[in-house]
């Protein structure tokens, strides 16, 4: 993917392409905010689907997207993270199997 005329991932420039639209307008929920990464990315024939993380808990179908608003300080009991992730397909025992 490029953004005038420079090369970038496909993600963030679709997530700015989105971003840009929305500039005058808040996309609304997150799950809105989502689609329009799925739209975009789709069609520009990338197989990548967006997702969504945070550190706290909160209702993604009432919330709106905001990149400013809406930050509240980390609530978690605990910092840090709490339990192993789980290796990444295609690998095994987290290590990289490059040599078949």
């Amino acid at each position: 993917a490029s953004r005038r005329g420079r090369p970038a991932g496909a993600m963030t420039t679709a997530m700015c392409d989105v971003l840009e639209k929305y500039a005058h307008e808040p996309p609304g929920p997150y799950p809105h905010l989502l689609g329009g990464l799925t739209q975009v990315l789709e069609a520009r024939g990338f197989d990548q689907r967006p997702r969504l993380s945070s550190s706290q808990p909160f209702d993604v179908n009432q919330k709106p997207f905001s990149i400013t608003d809406f930050i509240v300080p980390n609530m978690n009991p605990q910092l840090g993270q709490a339990q192993c992730p789980h290796p990444k397909p295609g690998r095994a025992n987290g290590v990289m199997d490059i040599f078949w």
